[in-house]
């Protein structure tokens, strides 16, 4: 279940190891796209100092997801 490595991606970013969160985040789109797991990929990524990756992400979100807030807000705080 999509789900399942969803909710450990955000148990991993709490805990601050990003890379693992990604990791769990990646195979919970493997299963199953949402914009949620795709948006928290780039809260990791910004957290690893990647941002333009996170950006990319982000954009992503906003072309299959047009009406996700969250990825516009994910922008404004990068380039802010």
């Amino acid at each position: 279940d999509y789900r399942v490595f969803f909710n450990k991606g955000n148990l991993l970013n709490a805990m601050a190891e990003y890379k693992k969160a990604i990791e769990c985040f990646n195979k919970s789109l493997e299963l199953q796209k949402t914009p949620k797991a795709t948006y928290n990929i780039s809260i990791s990524l910004q957290k690893l100092n990647r941002y333009e990756l996170a950006l990319e992400f982000l954009e992503k979100n906003i072309q299959e997801y047009p009406n996700n807030i969250l990825s516009y807000f994910g922008k404004i705080v990068i380039y802010s």
